[in-house]
């Protein structure tokens, strides 16, 4: 399952508040389906920072912990909520080698991995977040659940997904 979201996104932070601990639970955490995440940043320049402060704590094996961060302290869109001095403190609270983090942050290094995420989505005909691709690990039979979606959308388009790998 590949999610394309914007740190911005309320109806991003709401699946990863509401829904994305029940699909972590059911499916992810139980190795029964793999989540991918990729950048759709088109809410501003705070979008863009809280991506490639996310890709920075990748770099130290905290992606998901950071995004889960961010999701919970999500702001109004370009309120400053997401500005690179709240980035570093987020990168604090979990835990972060704060020099290693700042540099990465301050390097912008991730700016062009974010950009080609938008491109790839673009190509895939993806406008809104967020907006997951749930398909095959071969890429095969992609299926697109739009929006915040309740968790028993997620269930029946992955249980048939899982079913037809049995057969």
């Amino acid at each position: 399952m590949i999610e394309f979201a914007d740190f911005q996104c309320p109806f991003c932070g709401r699946f990863a508040r509401q829904t994305a601990p029940i699909i972590d639970s059911e499916y992810i955490d139980t190795g029964k389906v793999n989540m991918v995440f990729k950048h759709l940043a088109l809410r501003g320049s705070d979008s863009i920072s809280a991506s490639m402060a996310s890709q920075c704590a990748g770099e130290q094996g905290k992606f998901w912990e950071y995004h889960d961060v961010l999701f919970q302290n999500q702001g109004a869109e370009n309120s400053g909520w997401a500005s690179r001095e709240k980035l570093k403190e987020f990168a604090s609270d979990i835990g972060l080698d704060r020099a290693s983090f700042d540099s990465c942050l301050d390097s912008d290094k991730y700016s062009k991995l974010i950009q080609d995420d938008i491109q790839l989505a673009r190509a895939l005909g993806l406008t809104g977040t967020p907006t997951f691709v749930v398909a095959y690990s071969d890429g095969s039979e992609p299926q697109a659940l739009v929006g915040a979606q309740p968790a028993d959308a997620f269930r029946q388009v992955l249980d048939d997904k899982l079913r037809n790998l049995e057969t």
